[in-house]
C-alpha cells in the first residue's frame, strides 16, 4: 500500500512539473510501453477478426459427381447425396460423398464462367457428410472431395427403398459398346467456380462388365467409383460397387442371400430385382434407351432401386425430350432425363444421353440444395484401350 501511494504521488508530481513524455518515463517507462503495445495488438485482433473469419468461410471447397458425380469439400448439404465422383472431401455429384479440401479434393477458384442453370437454388439447411459428393457424378459434397466428386455427406440423396416402393424398370436391353469417355468438369462450390477433369470407362466382356468413373484435379487429388458385375439380357447385375476418395468403401451384392451388405457396417439392404448402384445406373439407362427408343418418350419415367456404399433408395428419372447441346466434343442432340426428388434435400440430377454416342451420357449435371454444382461435359469418346 505504501508503495502504491508513493507511486501515485510521484505520478502526480511529475504531471505537474514535467511534460507528459517525462511523466511516462517516471512511471517505470519500459513496463508502460509493454502494456501499451499489448493493448494495441489486442485491439488489432478484435478489429480484424470478422474479416479473417469471413475470408476463411469463403474458401472454396470442391463437391463432385460419381454415382448419380459429391468430387462436394465439406459443405452444408442434404442428409444424403448422389452420382459420379465430384473431388464435399459431395457429395460435390458422385456417390455418397462430396469432395472437400479435407479429402484433398477441395476446389480451387477459377476464372471460368459458372455453368448455366435455370433452376433457383435454395439455401442449404443441412450439413452433408464428407463420405458422399464425385461426381455422386463422383455429388459432391458423407455428402468433397462429398468437391471434386462436393458430393461428402452423401452426394446423392438418401433414404431406404422397400419392396413395395421399388418400381424397378425392366425390359429389353442393348448394352453400349465399350468406350472411354473424357469430360471437362465445371463446378461451383460456395459461390466459387472451379474446373477439373473426369473420365468414364465402360468395358463389357463375355457376359461381364467393368465400369470406372474418376474425377480428378491436378492439385486436389481424385475420387473414383467402380462397378463390376454380370451383363444379361435384362441389363446389368452389379456384384460390387466401390467409392474411393482417400480410402474405399464398398457395397456387395450377395444374390444367394438376397442382400446388399456394406463395408461401412451400415444395416444390410434387401436386394430387389433390377437393383443398380450409383454408377451402373447410368449404363443401365443407356441400354434401355438403345433397345426400345419408342418406349421412352417425353414424360416416361425410369425407376431403379439404387445403392451407394451405405444404403439403398429409389431413383426415378423422367424423360423430357431431345435437346441440342454445344459440347467440347461438338454439337449433339441428346435425350434429357431429370431425377425426381423424393425428399427436401435430395440432389437434382440431370442426364443427357446422346443416340449418336450409343446413348451414353454426354453430360451429367448435379446440383445441391446449397447451390453447389458439378457439370460434366463430354470432350472425347474413344475405345476402352485408348491411352490417356
Amino acid at each position: 500500500m505504501k508503495g502504491f501511494k508513493k507511486f501515485y504521488r510521484t505520478g502526480i508530481e511529475s504531471m505537474r512539473s514535467r511534460s507528459i513524455a517525462a511523466a511516462l518515463h517516471t512511471l517505470k517507462g519500459p513496463s508502460f510501453w509493454v502494456w501499451l503495445t499489448s493493448a494495441g495488438l489486442h485491439l488489432l485482433v478484435l478489429l480484424q477478426w470478422p474479416h479473417w473469419h469471413a475470408s476463411a468461410a469463403a474458401t472454396p471447397q470442391m463437391a463432385v459427381p460419381v454415382g448419380a458425380v459429391n468430387l462436394s469439400v465439406h459443405t452444408p448439404q442434404s442428409p444424403k447425396s448422389m452420382a459420379p465422383p465430384v473431388l464435399q472431401n459431395s457429395t460435390h455429384g458422385l456417390g455418397e460423398r462430396s469432395f472437400t479440401q479435407a479429402d484433398n479434393l477441395a476446389a480451387q477458384p477459377s476464372a471460368l464462367p459458372s455453368p448455366p442453370t435455370t433452376e433457383t437454388s435454395q439455401p442449404a439447411k443441412a450439413k452433408l457428410d464428407p463420405s458422399e459428393a464425385l461426381p455422386q457424378p463422383i455429388a459432391a459434397t458423407h455428402d468433397a472431395s462429398d468437391v471434386l466428386l462436393a458430393q461428402s455427406p452423401q452426394a446423392f440423396g438418401g433414404g431406404s427403398a422397400t419392396a413395395t416402393s421399388a418400381a424397378n424398370t425392366l425390359g429389353s436391353y442393348r448394352a453400349p459398346s465399350g468406350a472411354r469417355l473424357r469430360y471437362d468438369l465445371q463446378g461451383i462450390a460456395k459461390g466459387f467456380g472451379y474446373s477439373a477433369k473426369a473420365e468414364l470407362l465402360w468395358q463389357p466382356d463375355a457376359g461381364q462388365y467393368d465400369a470406372r468413373l474418376e474425377v480428378s484435379h491436378f492439385l486436389l487429388g481424385s475420387r473414383v467409383q467402380t462397378s463390376q458385375g454380370q451383363l444379361t439380357a435384362e441389363g446389368l447385375l452389379p456384384r460390387r460397387f466401390g467409392d474411393k476418395v482417400r480410402s474405399e468403401q464398398a457395397a456387395h451384392f450377395q444374390r444367394d442371400k438376397g442382400l446388399i451388405t456394406y463395408s461401412a457396417n451400415t444395416p444390410d439392404a434387401e436386394l430387389l430385382a433390377g437393383t443398380q448402384d450409383r454408377l451402373s445406373v447410368f449404363i443401365q439407362i443407356s441400354g434401355l434407351l438403345a433397345a426400345e427408343p419408342q418406349r421412352w418418350g417425353p414424360g416416361a419415367v425410369m425407376s431403379f432401386n439404387t445403392t451407394g456404399t451405405r444404403d439403398t433408395e429409389v431413383w426415378s428419372f423422367q424423360l423430357s425430350g431431345i435437346e441440342p447441346l454445344k459440347m467440347p466434343i461438338g454439337n449433339l442432340d441428346a435425350i434429357r432425363l431429370v431425377r425426381q426428388e423424393q425428399k427436401p434435400y435430395d440432389q437434382r440430377v440431370e442426364l443427357w444421353m446422346a443416340p449418336s454416342m450409343d446413348h451414353l451420357p454426354v453430360r451429367i449435371r448435379i446440383t445441391q440444395t446449397s447451390g453447389d454444382q458439378v457439370d460434366l461435359l463430354l470432350r472425347s469418346k474413344e475405345l476402352p484401350n485408348a491411352k490417356p
